[in-house]
């Protein structure tokens, strides 16, 4: 009985601590993803990233700081170490460079939930982030095509559109 009371002390001492360091807070500050959606409309699908902006700075988001380029599996963490499955039967990859993933030495996560598989775009996987730079693998259907990649502002937020539509439309 002493062993069993002595357990579950320990248990209810640290599990408020490990709850605290697993949640990291949502990235929300100037130069973060803070988030990433799929879109629909007419035979289009569209994964937007939203990037805020600090409107005071001299140096906006710019089309030099991400790149999408084809890809294959296997995917795998910043280590090389870990794979991640990726759904899909093509891929492209998203690679975001010079992105705040800190803030007063706390990390931040990029919000996902928005998120929803389509019928064109099929999973979306953060990759890793790490010192700036953040990588997506993103999986398409087979009777997908990627068209294009693009960026525009919109108030305080810079939208990287990553373009899809059905083959030989």
């Amino acid at each position: 009985m002493r062993i069993h009371r002595f357990a579950l002390t320990v248990v209810l001492f640290l599990l408020p601590a490990t709850a605290v360091h697993s949640q990291a807070r949502k990235c929300d500050e100037a130069d973060s993803i803070t988030g990433v959606k799929r879109t629909a409309s007419k035979g289009f699908e569209y994964l937007i990233f939203e990037i805020r902006r600090d409107r005071a700075s001299d140096s906006p988001f710019s089309p030099e700081s991400y790149r999408v380029e084809e890809a294959e599996p296997p995917f795998t963490d910043y280590s090389g170490e870990e794979t991640i499955p990726v759904s899909g039967a093509k891929f492209r990859k998203v690679t975001f460079i010079s992105v705040k993933l800190y803030s007063n030495d706390d990390y931040c996560e990029i919000d996902t939930d928005g998120f929803k598989p389509g019928d064109l775009v099929k999973d979306l996987k953060l990759l890793y982030a790490f010192e700036g730079v953040a990588e997506f693998a993103v999986g398409f259907a087979e009777d997908a095509r990627f068209i294009s990649g693009y960026s525009y502002d919109a108030g305080n937020f810079t939208k990287v559109v990553i373009k899809f539509r059905k083959a030989g439309k």
